[in-house]
């Protein structure tokens, strides 16, 4: 049973980064298109944490999901933004293990769809923030080189954000955790596709 969880979760790693490479190139190629329909928030996130669940459980980390029955149904790419959520589990499970915890949380406000992502993990150091989304950067960070990367997941994450006209922050102090908060704007979405 052990052997076969190791294989599995080595299964998953692989495809992740592959569907990273295979998305960075087209990228890179200005060849990436996206198909905006109708989608229900709740189910895009329900199915990315899904694709994680090996991951997490191995990990041993507790997911809390919270999103409210108001959400309108949102314009997007819905393999597109599982990606997104995919590579934000991914690095919160990987460099936010010692915390345990993930919180996935939704809110809807008056001209926005917020969708946040956190951990109580290591954190980020302060004169890396301003480089995280940039093309195959790596941390200089002990910790963080430790870990197996590419540098391009966050890439992909900021291009398909930008690619529905949303945002992207992030909020992270070494030793308490990172957020990272994905901002729609219903009003975008509406026109898009």
């Amino acid at each position: 049973l052990e052997s076969y969880t190791a294989i599995v979760q080595q299964s998953e790693r692989l495809s992740r980064l592959v569907d990273n490479v295979l998305d960075f190139s087209a990228i890179e190629k200005g060849a990436k298109k996206y198909s905006f329909r109708p989608h229900d928030l709740e189910q895009v996130i329900s199915s990315a944490v899904n694709s994680c669940e090996e991951m997490i459980r191995a990990a041993n980390i507790r997911v809390d999901i919270d999103i409210p029955f108001d959400i309108p149904v949102v314009w997007i790419d819905s393999e597109a933004i599982a990606q997104v959520m995919i590579n934000l589990i991914s690095n919160a499970v990987k460099y936010g293990a010692s915390g345990e915890w993930i919180g996935i949380r939704v809110r809807n406000q008056a001209e926005t769809i917020e969708l946040t992502v956190s951990d109580h993990g290591a954190g980020i150091p302060k004169k890396d923030v301003p480089h995280i989304f940039g093309r195959f950067f790596r941390s200089s960070d002990t910790a963080v080189r430790s870990k197996r990367g590419t540098g391009i997941g966050l890439t992909i994450v900021q291009y398909i954000v930008d690619a529905h006209a949303g945002t992207i922050e992030v909020d992270s102090t070494v030793g308490i955790g990172t957020s990272f908060l994905i901002t729609f704007s219903k009003e975008n979405h509406h026109s898009l596709g």
